[in-house]
């Protein structure tokens, strides 16, 4: 099997990190969020990087806030990190994977105080190794903190497997010998044309599970575009099941759980939103 490690960002791969919805939470005030947000986050590249002492940053923001939001900025430099939202599809795909053989690891940039209190979720605990940016004083795009994870965990490069949701982070990984994809939540759309990383995915997990794939709304965009027809022969090639106006189920340890595809062109699904909105069919 080529891939026997696989390395995961935490943010919008293991939970959502959306400053918006998390500043709305110390914020209550919608119009002022904006400026809360740049307060309280205005170091935040250097504290990725270990560049900026943590504490300090916290003192610095609670002196510039005015008076009535001192305690807020002080509750989200203590708080902050609740607020990722998890994403359950990866946490049950690290499950799968570690049930299956594969190590899991987490590469991430992130604040020393998050670094401290990532275990709030309990996925973290289930990973075989975890480097986040600030610990070591170097964050990716930077080519050190992969050599790091490498040689921190007796990893090869060649063996390992990257999902990141920033394209450069990605690149830098492959950089290092290490294979990787955009993690998007789309396989494929006009924005991302190249499908040799979905090979190398496929070729990796085909013997371990069943594959099915459900087709969304930038796979429609990307329907006249030449990837989409060599993706598709790759999914014949692996046995990959394109639930297209398909149902399956999947039972496992007494539960069963029922996927059901609709085509985006299906007269189901287009009689199932046209009450809501039916512009989108004119």
């Amino acid at each position: 099997m080529k891939y026997q490690n696989i390395i995961f960002d935490f943010g919008n791969v293991l939970g959502r990190f959306d400053g918006a919805y998390i500043t709305s939470k110390f914020c209550k005030d919608e119009r002022m969020r904006k400026e809360f947000a740049g307060l309280v986050m205005e170091h935040w590249e250097a504290l990725d990087a270990g560049m900026a002492d943590y504490e300090a940053a916290r003192q610095e923001a609670i002196k510039k806030a005015p008076e009535d939001w001192k305690e807020a900025v002080n509750h989200f430099f203590q708080d902050w990190y609740r607020y990722l939202t998890p994403i359950p599809q990866t946490w049950e795909l690290v499950r799968e994977l570690k049930k299956t053989g594969f190590k899991c690891y987490i590469l991430s940039n992130a604040p020393t105080y998050f670094a401290e209190h990532a275990d709030y979720y309990e996925i973290v605990r289930e990973f075989d190794g975890v480097v986040f940016s600030a610990p070591v004083r170097m964050a990716k795009p930077d080519a050190r903190i992969y050599r790091y994870l490498f040689e921190h965990f007796d990893l090869k490069p060649e063996t390992c497997f990257f999902l990141d949701d920033k394209p450069a982070n990605v690149e830098a990984g492959r950089a290092a010998g290490m294979d990787g994809i955009v993690f998007t939540g789309d396989v494929v759309d006009e924005n991302h044309r190249d499908i040799s990383p979905l090979k190398d995915l496929l070729e990796g997990i085909c013997q371990t599970a069943p594959i099915y794939y459900i087709s969304g709304n930038h796979d429609l965009l990307a329907e006249a575009l030449p990837m989409r027809r060599e993706m598709e022969q790759l999914f014949l090639e692996y046995g990959v099941i394109n639930l297209d106006d398909q149902e399956a189920t999947i039972s496992r340890g007494g539960s069963t759980i029922q996927f059901t595809g609709l085509g985006w062109h299906s007269r189901y699904f287009s009689n199932y939103l046209k009450p809501a909105n039916p512009d989108y069919f004119n």
